[in-house]
């Protein structure tokens, strides 16, 4: 088993810890977290902030869609492009960013946990939620 695993690039994270502050962000944003798991039906790593999350859905750093959740509502990247009637260009300028951003904090400690009768990697890196607003306020 643990070849296939090695194999087709599942990571085996450690479980996260219900005393890591991490926990107690996702737990206010549990539903929302839920509903997006559902919907999208695809791997998601998530960074978890006070009251919202940033979510890498699919398979980042290659082909990635964006979410953003907080206790009121879920966001895409996409959709922030449309009403702030940016261009394919610039959208693929900004995922780009967004990309760098990631790789540059491959090192970010990460867990799992269980949402949605799903695992999902969390990624300990509030310095990664702040990279993305910078860029995204930047665009």
């Amino acid at each position: 088993m643990g070849i296939f695993k090695s194999l087709f690039g599942y990571k085996e994270y450690p479980f996260l810890d219900d005393n890591n502050p991490a926990a107690r962000h996702l737990e206010g944003l549990r539903s929302k977290l839920e509903g997006l798991a559902e919907q999208i039906g695809v791997p998601m790593e998530v960074v978890p902030a006070e009251g919202r999350a940033l979510i890498f859905a699919g398979e980042p750093p290659k082909a990635f869609g964006i979410f953003m959740v907080d206790r009121e509502q879920v966001g895409n990247l996409k959709e922030l492009a449309e009403n702030s009637g940016m261009s394919e260009e610039e959208l693929s300028r900004l995922t780009d960013h967004l990309r760098s951003a990631y790789l540059e904090r491959q090192q970010a400690p990460r867990f799992s946990t269980n949402i949605a009768n799903g695992k999902v990697t969390v990624m300990n890196s509030p310095d990664l939620i702040n990279a993305v607003k910078n860029i995204v306020l930047e665009s």
